[in-house]
């Protein structure tokens, strides 16, 4: 229960603040990039697209990697802008950066011996390669190349990437070593069966009627309270979204007030949320144990439930 509880109040939290996170990590990857500390800059902007995805910061990413030179890195980047931005000055931007940097992205072409094997795999650098291996892009510098095939050892080999040139990279998988069959002994004879001893017959408990509407009661309770507090949390993400927006807009002092008020239903939303689900949870368990008997004879005791459903 604790559990259950504690996940539904960050994924709560998540909904509502998300947006703060990305923001605050943006702005801080773009005053490093001003500053000239492009990795730091690559990590800011990194945790914002985590907390929210967005082209724009997709876009910074970009240029960010490719002022570290990491060119594969950039390219990819700037390829899927040119591809799926929706903001047409910046995808024409994207297309062109994508374009000037092509010629300059190394490549490494790859090549496993014994070739054609079924079910091999390549990974750079401990990323799946894919399966153009003829020309891999990435970034410059040295890289690990791992191979892996079924019945082979693992192989692995190293590969120094320069701009603008493909290296040639070839690994040679070697077979596992045939393994011995153990020898298994044979299975040792059951010992003779003795017949069980006698167990007192307990009457079947009949369902409680009682119980059984108590826990239907309870349980219909927690979910009209669980969806009151989901609508709560809806509701309160609109009015931090609205305040937000206004906010940025026009700077109205007045908008930091209903976010924080929005804030505070957040927590609202949660105990009602937590309170409907425990609600839930207690109503199933008392209309189980309503339906539940027990049957007992002498070679076995049986568990039952009983009642319409």
């Amino acid at each position: 229960m604790k559990a259950a509880s504690s996940l539904l109040l960050l994924a709560l939290a998540s909904l509502a603040h998300a947006d703060s996170t990305a923001d605050e990590a943006f702005k801080r990857g773009r005053d490093l990039l001003k500053k000239g500390d492009a990795a730091g800059a690559c990590t800011a902007f990194e945790e914002s697209l985590r907390a929210e995805f967005q082209f724009g910061t997709l876009f910074n990413i970009a240029q960010c990697n490719e002022r570290q030179n990491k060119l594969a890195s950039a390219w990819a980047a700037y390829h899927r802008l040119a591809v799926d931005d929706t903001n047409a000055a910046r995808r024409s931007k994207s297309a062109a950066a994508a374009d000037a940097l092509l010629p300059r992205v190394p490549r490494l072409a790859i090549d496993i011996d014994p070739p054609n094997l079924a079910g091999a795999t390549i990974a750079i650098d401990g990323v799946d390669a894919g399966a153009s291996l003829r020309s891999v892009p990435v970034d410059p510098g040295e890289h690990a190349i791992t191979a892996r095939a079924a019945g082979y050892r693992d192989a692995t080999a190293t590969a120094m990437a320069s701009e603008g040139a493909t290296t040639a990279v070839r690994i040679t998988l070697e077979r596992e070593p045939a393994a011995e069959k153990p020898i298994v002994a044979p299975p040792r004879p059951e010992p003779p069966a003795h017949e069980p001893a006698p167990l007192a017959v307990v009457q079947p408990r009949a369902p409680t009627k009682t119980l059984r509407t108590a826990g239907i009661a309870t349980a219909v309770a927690g979910v009209v309270v669980f969806a009151g507090g989901v609508g709560l949390a809806l509701y309160e993400k609109s009015v931090y979204d609205d305040a937000k927006l206004h906010y940025n807009q026009g700077g109205d002092p007045g908008q930091l007030t209903r976010a924080n008020q929005a804030g505070a239903m957040a927590d609202g939303a949660t105990a009602l949320c937590m309170l409907g689900g425990a609600a839930t949870v207690v109503g199933a368990v008392l209309w189980w144990r309503s339906r539940v008997v027990v049957h007992a004879s002498a070679d076995r005791v049986t568990l039952a439930v009983r009642g319409t459903f």
